[in-house]
Order: C-alpha cells, then structure tokens, then sequence
C-alpha cells in the first residue's frame, strides 16, 4: 500500500480514513496497466486484492466517508470485484489438480488431465472477460472515487469546543468491529460440513487483516498479528477451494457420463461394429481419475479442518483474540501534547557574588 503520513493516526477521522481509501485506490490504478501484458501473471490478482482492500476500508470507515462513496459505487466495485473472482478461483484449481496427477495411475490422469483442460480453458475465458470488464469500467469509477474521496466539508463554528475525533479512534473502533466479526464468525463453524461458515470466517479473517496491515508497524506484535491472520486466511481459503473442487467434480463426472454416452450413440447410429463399440466402452474413460482427485480432495478437505479446528475453534482463538484488542488499544493512546512532550526548563543558575554585576549609580539631573 501507498505510505501512509507518520501521524495518520492523530489527524481527523475523516481525514484519516480518505488517506487509507485513496492509498488502496492507488494500489488499483498501479495494477491496472499490467493488465495488458499477457506475461504478467500476477497482474490480475494483484487489481484483485487492491480492489477487495478498497471495499474493505470503505466498509470498516463508512461512517467517516458519508458522502464521498456513492451507493452506486459501492455496487460497482463489488460487482468488478465479483468478476475477478471466477478467474482466480480456476486458477487455484488446476495448480491443485496438475500437483496432484504424478501422484496418480496411469488410467486416472485421463480423467485428472481433462478436468484440467476444462478448467483451464474456463479460466483463460474468465481472465479475457474480467480484463476487458476492468478495461471498460475502472477508469470512470476511479474517477469518481478520486473525487469523492478527495475532499470532505467541515462547518466552521458547528459544534465549537467540541474535541474532534481523530482517526485513531476510528482505526481502533474498525479493529474491535472485524474482530468481534470474526470471533462470532469462527463460532459458527462447528464440523468439517459448515462450508458456508468456515467460508464467512475467511472473510472475516481478510477484513481484520485489511483493517489491522496499514498500522502493523505502530503496534506490539503488529506483523505477527497480520501473519497469523494470513494464515488463517489462506487456510480456509484452501478448505473452500476443497468445497468448490468437489462441485466441480461432481458436474464433470455428469458432463464425462454424457459425453461418453454421446460417443458410443454416434458409433451406434454410424453403424460400427460391436468390437469398435466396445473398443470405444474402454478408451478415454474420466471416471477413475475423477474418483482419484475426488478421494484426495476429501482427503486434504479433513487435514485442513483437523487443523483449523485444533487452532482456532473450540475457544482457542481467544488468546490471538486478547492480543488484538491490546493492538486496538496501541491505536487509540494518543501521543504526547508538545507541552507535555517538552523538557521542564531547569532553573537559572545565580552567579556567584563576586562575578554579579554592581548596579550603577543613577544618572545625576540636569538642572532644569
């Protein structure tokens, strides 16, 4: 992210949380030109993530951007974002799957080969449209964004003498929010079957990271905190690649039954001989190594929640919990007023008597 100004922290709410928006909008526009290069791999990824920190602080600092993020625009950068989201998902699943084929027999990787082709010629489609989309769409919403966010209306002489929250507070305030959101959100997972749950404790996971990174060099622990928090991030991510992977096994095994009965129609229908249909029976059959990945994924889907659960439910995540809010509570201790931050003045030295100067004698007066 952009560097933030060293006293971000103290200066007001609203001022505070612009900086943070703008500097993850800068992340964004510094991503978008990669997107040309077709040997840019990350560049798509790296708009993603800029894009997912962006709607992040716009969500954790709402109440100090009233008025500078449009409702329509808070829509747009979530429906960009969603089309990002498909080509990253393939992606993760055909480097799974392609990891995993040497490790199978022969007659399986027919099966683990085709579902990688399927994928991956998905994912090539998915990063052509979510390109041309960011292409057709970011530069007008950036603009918009820039805007908004570039400005905010004080009302001198309202509410005068009234102290004015610094963002401090409000960086402090979004901490213990994400955080209560992920403690209520790693409490509603209880079995290897809660999907969906696991998946929203990954979010919150992302958000307190989101919230919590611009500041991990201005608390205790600050970059071991975010590093946990990635972990755990990447974790349930992986639990829910394992979840979406055994969707799509279970529609390519229908899509391989269905093409399978195709071949063998046509053959029929053409009129070959009984030897050729059963010729035709044998080869190319996806079925084993579709069973193949289906039992390793279930595999690695029990390793995954065997440690997350070991990690952080069962009350386990309150202590990581407790050193979170210590971090909000290093957010929120203002620093030192100048006068209390001066030295107190020593006392003046009197000189000795004999180096004392002698008072002069007064002027005598001039006769009027």
């Amino acid at each position: 992210m952009a560097h933030l100004p060293d006293d971000v922290l103290t200066r007001p709410a609203p001022l505070g949380a612009r900086l943070v928006a703008l500097g993850f909008l800068d992340d964004a526009v510094s991503a978008q030109p990669r997107l040309a290069d077709p040997d840019d791999e990350e560049a798509l990824h790296d708009f993603r993530v800029a894009l997912r920190r962006l709607r992040s602080a716009v969500k954790s600092y709402r109440a100090h951007l009233h008025g500078s993020v449009a409702k329509k625009d808070r829509r747009a950068l979530r429906s960009l974002a969603a089309a990002t989201n498909r080509n990253r998902d393939a992606e993760v699943l055909v480097a799974w799957i392609r990891e995993r084929i040497r490790r199978l027999a022969l007659r399986e990787r027919v099966g683990a080969t085709w579902l990688a082709e399927r994928l991956e010629t998905r994912r090539e489609e998915e990063s052509q449209k979510a390109t041309e989309r960011v292409r057709q769409d970011f530069p007008a919403l950036e603009r918009r964004l820039r805007r908004g966010l570039g400005a905010y209306r004080v009302t001198l002489g309202e509410g005068e003498g009234t102290p004015k929250p610094a963002f401090d507070a409000a960086a402090a305030g979004a901490t213990r929010d994400a955080s209560e959101g992920l403690s209520d959100r790693l409490g509603a997972v209880e079995s290897e079957q809660d999907a969906a749950a696991a998946h929203r404790a990954r979010i919150g996971a992302k958000r307190l990271r989101y919230v919590l990174e611009p500041f991990q060099g201005r608390v205790p622990d600050g970059a071991q905190l975010v590093q946990s928090l990635k972990g755990l991030q990447d974790l349930l991510g992986e639990f829910n690649e394992m979840h979406i992977l055994a969707t799509e096994i279970a529609a390519a095994v229908e899509t391989a039954a269905a093409e399978r009965a195709r071949r063998v129609h046509d053959l029929t229908v053409g009129g070959a001989p009984e030897q050729a249909l059963r010729a035709a029976q044998r080869q190319r059959d996806e079925r084993p190594g579709l069973r193949a990945l289906a039992s390793l994924m279930a595999a690695r889907r029990r390793e995954l929640f065997k440690t997350f659960d070991s990690e952080w439910l069962g009350g386990r995540a309150q202590p990581f919990l407790a050193r979170i809010a210590d971090a909000a509570d290093a957010l929120e201790r203002k620093p030192a007023t100048p006068e209390s931050a001066a030295p107190a003045r020593a006392p003046r030295r009197r000189r000795p008597a004999s180096r004392r100067r002698k008072p002069r004698p007064p002027k005598a007066r001039r006769p009027a």
